[in-house]
């Protein structure tokens, strides 16, 4: 089940999602392409926060690496058209952003495997607007 676009869910609709208040991002970049990485201390652990731009039928990066139990945050920065960012399997969307608008979501690794992520908008993901995410131990 993905979160509605267009409503505001409660973060208990969603248990895969971490709420991301005064959190610490660290992180050595795994992935390939384009991506943007930052670290900072917080009360409730690490968060590794990427950074990946989305334009017309093409996310910055086709594999995204990152280790089982981090709390990962996806920020998507839309450079062209109109986006999202889903992953199926962790039941995470981020809302669908125009360009010049970011959007992020939050959430645990909490399984290991390849992941496929996409833009849900249209046909996008049909056109390669999609990529892997790969949780390693």
């Amino acid at each position: 089940m993905l979160p509605d676009k267009e409503s505001s869910n409660s973060i208990k609709d969603f248990p895969n999602l971490i709420d991301n208040e005064n959190v610490d991002v660290t992180g050595n970049s795994a992935t390939t392409g384009s991506v943007s990485t930052s670290t900072e201390s917080a009360n409730q652990g690490q968060i590794k926060e990427l950074t990946i731009t989305g334009k017309d039928y093409s996310f910055s990066q086709s594999v995204i690496n990152v280790k089982k139990g981090e709390t990962v945050k996806i920020v998507l920065k839309n450079e062209q058209g109109s986006h999202d960012f889903v992953v199926d399997e962790f039941s995470i969307s981020t809302k669908r952003v125009n360009t010049g608008k970011t959007d992020s979501v939050t959430f645990k690794a909490d399984k290991t495997g390849s992941f496929e992520f996409y833009c849900s908008v249209g046909k996008h993901s049909e056109m390669g607007m999609k990529g892997t995410l790969v949780v390693s131990e």
